[in-house]
């Protein structure tokens, strides 16, 4: 299958494999998540003082807000398009891991990589899912939801 596909019911363009593509690389992306462990021992080495505990709120923190993110994200995607979601979703971890780049205290990381970072994390995930991706692949208009 190539990009130059036609789909036979529309007429349209088929560029699935170019999507398939793009959600790859949004997946490895998103996987900045996964980072804190890298993050978290780096900070337990310096004078910040903080706990274990304080050092795993950002990411339990961001593993909430993703999984709170992601249905309205996912809603959004079908209104608008999985595009824009998607860049959404990069711009706020992009601002999160800068924001918290600029602290040493728990409530800005917190702020930054768990709210922001984490929300954009939802939003990027949303857009990557199959669900959205099946249609473009196959060139079919699968029924969106109400």
């Amino acid at each position: 299958m190539s990009e130059s596909t036609v789909s036979k019911e529309h007429g349209e363009p088929n560029h699935g494999w170019r999507v398939v593509f793009a959600g790859l690389g949004i997946n490895l992306a998103l996987g900045v998540l996964y980072s804190w462990s890298v993050i978290s021992a780096e900070i337990a080495k310096t004078d910040w003082g903080w706990s274990s505990t304080q050092r795993a709120l950002p990411y339990s923190v961001a593993c909430l807000v993703f999984c709170l993110i992601m249905v309205p994200a996912g809603r959004m995607q079908d209104k608008l398009s999985p595009r824009i979601v998607a860049t959404i979703g990069g711009i706020l971890v992009g601002i999160g891991m800068l924001a918290a780049s600029q602290f040493q205290s728990v409530s800005g990381y917190v702020i930054g990589f768990g709210v922001l970072a984490g929300a954009g994390i939802g939003f990027g995930y949303a857009s990557a899912t199959p669900p959205p991706r099946l249609r473009q692949l196959n060139g079919s208009r699968l029924p969106r939801p109400a």
